[in-house]
């Protein structure tokens, strides 16, 4: 966890607050490399279809740029498809985003989303 920068957070941890009333059946450890804080105005989630249509994709990375660049953290799960677009659109205006993985965060899956989760797909990694 160290190499990776990974920190476990169980739910008394001062830094899990940030998030902690968005849970109604919290894990009992929470995994988090990075900040928990937003550090901007706000969230917002993108929650979409794997097989996005090309107007569905056009759509994610319009809404995630114009809302990155008005200082909002896009958050997603990191899967192809919306989500993807998402964090990139995001991360191309300067954004900020947050992944919610369903596997560990040593293991992105799926795995064309292993460069947006290391952050070097090509954007300013903020």
């Amino acid at each position: 966890m160290e190499r990776l920068g990974v920190r476990a957070l169980t739910w008394d941890d001062p830094d899990i607050h940030a998030i902690s009333a968005r849970f109604t059946n919290p894990p009992p450890l929470l995994y988090v490399r990075g900040s928990l804080e937003s550090g901007t105005s706000g969230r917002w989630l993108f929650v979409g279809t794997r097989q996005a249509s090309a107007y569905g994709k056009e759509a994610a990375r319009t809404f995630s740029a114009g809302l990155a660049r008005v200082g909002v953290t896009v958050v997603s799960g990191l899967a192809r498809g919306i989500d993807a677009e998402a964090h990139r659109a995001c991360l191309d205006a300067g954004g900020r985003t947050m992944a919610v993985l369903g596997s560990g965060v040593d293991v992105i899956y799926p795995q064309a989303a292993w460069a947006l989760g290391r952050g070097d797909h090509g954007a300013r990694r903020p």
